[in-house]
């Protein structure tokens, strides 16, 4: 029997961890980061903990701001904890806005027939995939947590910042401390021993943790360039599992998904979708959650 843990990146959506209580089983366990800076309550805190017996913890450790190196400390301390908890087949990083679209069943089954399997999107930097090579995210000191990017004074300030750094030369090299670096998705599923590996890689190597701070999004190249240059590096599949359409759509890029989506997402083999967001996905959510119940019936 698989055993899987679940990290969920919560924003300001808490409730939607529900969708993950309602979908899955016994089998997995959930460890869950609060942006500190959102306005959940510690009484609805409370609450979720009560609902589920799996929730192994739940905590709001660091102020998230997108982009910044907080993010990436969030997904290392759930990984912690999923690791010193142990007894894990896989672990799987997710977030609020990500719904899985298949049953616990054929999740489990999923994972049983690609056992041993590392599932994480990598590519080499420099890459098309990102702006101007990828090279400029680590290059500069960008100040995202201190700024909020997602707001338009504190955006303003953070391009001013980087602005003024290239008109005097700075340039951190990162390619002269890490030359064979790596990006992709945050996204990821991972057996225990790979995350575990990562972990300790970090510990015993500060210096390489550091390279990342004050890059912008470390979170897209930390996992990737540790697994790509370690001993797991040929047990990789380069896919992250989610269904992402990267066209600008409903307000975002990635699109927030939409009802004029489900027949992609019913015929996709991916695990998860991505993006769920209250209001533009709702009918959404609810016809691919009354989809699982009938499938979970049907094979029951």
């Amino acid at each position: 029997m698989g055993k899987h843990a679940i990290l969920i990146l919560v924003h300001n959506n808490l409730e939607r961890v529900n969708d993950f209580f309602e979908i899955y089983d016994h089998r997995f366990y959930f460890f869950i980061h609060i942006d500190s800076k959102s306005k959940i309550s510690n009484e609805r805190i409370e609450m979720v903990k009560k609902s589920n017996s799996n929730i192994v913890f739940i905590g709001s450790e660091y102020k998230v701001n997108w982009g910044g190196f907080n993010f990436l400390k969030a997904i290392l301390l759930l990984c912690k904890k999923a690791v010193d908890y142990g007894g894990f087949d896989y672990i799987h990083s997710t977030s609020e806005s990500n719904l899985p679209i298949k049953t616990k069943n054929e999740f489990v089954d999923f994972f049983e027939k690609n056992r041993g399997y590392q599932f994480i999107e990598h590519f080499p930097l420099e890459t098309d995939k990102w702006y101007l090579g990828g090279l400029n995210r680590f290059n500069l000191y960008n100040l995202y947590d201190t700024f909020n990017a997602k707001t338009k004074i504190g955006n303003f300030t953070i391009n001013k910042i980087k602005t003024a750094q290239k008109l005097i030369g700075i340039n951190r090299d990162i390619k002269k401390r890490i030359p064979n670096l790596f990006g992709g998705s945050c996204w990821f599923s991972l057996t225990h021993d790979c995350v575990s590996y990562c972990l300790n890689y970090l510990d015993t190597h500060p210096e390489f943790l550091k390279c990342f701070k004050y890059s912008h999004c470390p979170e897209e190249a930390l996992f990737q360039t540790v697994i790509l240059n370690s001993p797991f590096k040929d047990q990789v599949i380069n896919d992250h599992l989610n269904y992402i359409d990267w066209e600008f759509r409903n307000g975002n890029s990635p699109a927030n998904l939409d009802l004029s989506d489900l027949p992609i997402l019913l015929d996709s083999e991916k695990l998860s979708a991505r993006k769920i967001i209250p209001g533009i996905s709702d009918q959404l959510r609810v016809e691919i959650l009354a989809s699982l119940r009938d499938r979970k019936f049907a094979n029951d």
